[in-house]
């Protein structure tokens, strides 16, 4: 088949970059034909794809993804594909990754004039509106349910993904031969308290929130941020606070599965968060977890009884007095360890790649008849 992923930009370590890779790696191995469009990519380019880049010289995110929109619509009427594949909203699609939330959910209505709403919510619509035939992946049940609201979209258009993960996250063995090492190699002792987020974007998945509550606990605790943001933002506070000897920025990382392994607690405190594969690999690890209500998958934390999830709205007195209750009491933590290694034994998580692939495949054999 000949294929064509579309996806704003590329960067190693975001989710939604490593999901787009996981899924374009199996169709590589399938044997298929791939262009990918994008404006920008970063990191190490996969063999055997057509990579296009067209960057756009608008002065605003929304600019730049309106303007290569366009261009997309311009090159699928003169090229013909088998299927088309994106994993940012944009007309055109055959199929839509919905990593996202729904855009016009969350912003109000006094917002509504504004050329990045009205860009944004365009670009949603050509996916979502009735008339469109797109075939949408949804991570949860939340996401399929707003955007037929909003849109009045059908709802055999979506396919719910089950919950997926690498693999390699499934071996516990690598986690507990690895603890004790890597926690000698980040300079802590076996008792010090070791808090972990893993995060691209730090405003939406809450890092101020994480060091206010860092800054509430009565007893030190270390908190190591791994993720490729810029962290100036959140300096000025982090000194005010008096806590610069506990707060530790990674930067990306290949793998983050030693921080997993090394952790006590895993903290999401996200602003909003689609599904939130991190949740899924904190449980992989028996990872006890703090996180807040409206990430995706933050359901699995509740029915696996394996961390706090913060109701919403929002509250930082609440999510105070977790993180403090969680660090302060063992067998709380060891609970949750075990509660963890109980769902995960018992549930099954799939490979995103064979799944989307095999969608893919009939996606194309229905666009044939």
């Amino acid at each position: 088949m000949k294929l064509a992923f579309c996806l704003f930009n590329y960067f190693p370590y975001g989710g939604l970059q490593q999901d787009f890779l996981t899924i374009l790696n199996t169709c590589i191995t399938r044997g298929h034909q791939i262009d990918v469009y994008t404006m920008q990519w970063e990191g190490d380019q996969p063999e055997n794809i057509h990579l296009h880049c067209h960057p756009q010289k608008a002065m605003t995110n929304h600019g730049r993804a309106k303007a290569f929109s366009e261009a997309m619509q311009k090159i699928f009427s003169t090229i013909s594909y088998d299927v088309v594949i994106g994993f940012n909203k944009m007309p055109g699609l055959d199929i839509y990754f919905a990593a996202d939330h729904c855009f016009i959910k969350d912003v109000h209505k006094s917002l509504s004039f504004l050329p990045r709403y009205l860009t944004y919510h365009a670009l949603e619509k050509a996916v979502f509106e009735p008339k469109a035939c797109t075939k949408i992946l949804v991570l949860t049940e939340t996401q399929k349910k707003d955007f037929i609201k909003y849109y009045q979209t059908s709802p055999e258009r979506f396919f719910l993904l089950p919950p997926y993960i690498d693999l390699n996250f499934q071996n516990i063995e690598n986690y507990t031969r690895a603890r004790e090492s890597f926690r000698i190699e980040l300079g802590l002792s076996p008792e010090d308290k070791m808090i972990l987020m893993v995060a691209s974007f730090f405003s939406t998945k809450g890092l101020d929130r994480a060091l206010k509550a860092l800054a509430a606990l009565p007893f030190p605790a270390h908190l190591f941020i791994v993720g490729g943001d810029d962290p100036a933002p959140y300096l000025s506070f982090i000194k005010k606070s008096g806590i610069a000897q506990y707060v530790h920025f990674m930067s990306a990382q290949k793998n983050v599965m030693p921080f997993y392994a090394a952790a006590d607690i895993f903290f999401h405190p996200a602003y909003r968060e689609a599904g939130g594969k991190v949740l899924l690999e904190a449980l992989m690890a028996r990872l006890p977890i703090l996180t807040t209500a409206v990430c995706g998958h933050s359901i699995h934390v509740t029915n696996a009884n394996a961390g706090i999830v913060l109701s919403s709205p929002f509250d930082q007195t609440q999510c105070d007095q977790a993180l403090f209750s969680l660090l302060n009491n063992k067998d709380i933590l060891e609970n949750f360890k075990k509660n963890a290694d109980f769902y995960v034994k018992s549930h099954n998580f799939f490979e995103l790649g064979k799944i989307v692939a095999d969608i893919i495949g009939e996606t194309a054999i229905a666009q044939e008849r």
